[in-house]
């Protein structure tokens, strides 16, 4: 596994993907990507060595979308009688590939604000935000193709339900994961511009769970979406280039140290 098979992840590629499934040790790459992108989210905290907890904040919250994801996949999956694919060692794969996508957030690094005007970089922010949850996005889509054999349409419609809901969930709860203070809104222009965008996108969210989830039901009512026959073993020949763990171990010291010592 090198950077060039991370690469070819990025973009969706089937060889890629399960190039890192069968990687015994991509795991622990994987988690170095997440607790690195944790920086972009973190760089506008203040009294940051009163709260060292915030550290693992990024893993926590990537195992929770993983785990609960992957139970609803769990459960639409028609369970094939051949299949010797356990819960555990398919979820470790799924696992894996959904913290691969970790380095997307290091676009969240941009310090737009610094950059141009308040107006601006809350729209720069914004834009970013949703280019970066597109792409992994469309990506976990494409992983759920590989590992359930499924078609991209159905893919689609129950990852998307599982994202329409936690949307609505927050919001019920009061929790967007954007707020003012992360994203660097200082201005009355700039709070009334990001609460137009949510309004936006909860009225869009809210309108389409219930299509979502009827498309889900189908999907499962239908059997369209099956555990595989065979699984992706791990592969002993397969594993991670000296390259990918410089590359993440320097993220880490990097985003350690920004952490740390950002006034």
């Amino acid at each position: 596994m090198t950077l060039s098979t991370l690469a070819r992840f990025f973009i969706g590629r089937r060889q890629a993907i399960t190039d890192i499934i069968e990687t015994k040790n991509a795991l622990w790459l994987g988690l170095l990507f997440v607790l690195s992108a944790g920086f972009a989210r973190e760089r506008y905290f203040e009294d940051r060595l009163d709260e060292p907890w915030i550290v693992l904040q990024p893993l926590v919250l990537s195992l929770a979308m993983s785990l609960l994801l992957y139970c609803l996949l769990w459960l639409v999956a028609t369970k094939n009688m051949l299949s010797v694919v356990s819960f555990g060692a398919s979820y470790r794969s799924f696992l894996t590939l959904f913290w691969m996508t970790a380095p997307l957030a290091w676009f969240f690094a941009i310090p737009f604000e610094h950059l141009l005007t308040p107006v601006l970089a809350t729209i720069a922010n914004i834009l970013v935000l949703g280019l970066v949850a597109l792409w992994r996005v469309v990506l976990i889509i494409r992983v759920v193709c590989i590992l359930f054999d499924v078609k991209t349409l159905d893919s689609f419609v129950v990852v998307m339900f599982f994202t329409d809901t936690v949307v609505e969930s927050l919001v019920i709860l009061d929790r967007l994961s954007l707020n003012i203070e992360r994203a660097g809104f200082g201005t009355i222009e700039t709070f009334e511009l990001f609460l137009y965008t949510s309004f936006i996108f909860i009225i869009i969210s809210g309108c389409s769970w219930p299509l979502l989830l009827i498309g889900t039901l189908i999907t499962k009512g239908d059997r369209r979406m099956r555990h595989r026959k065979v699984p992706l073993l791990f592969d002993k020949n397969k594993t991670v280039s000296r390259t990918c763990w410089i590359v993440a171990v320097s993220l880490q010291i990097i985003r350690m140290t920004v952490f740390w010592f950002n006034p």
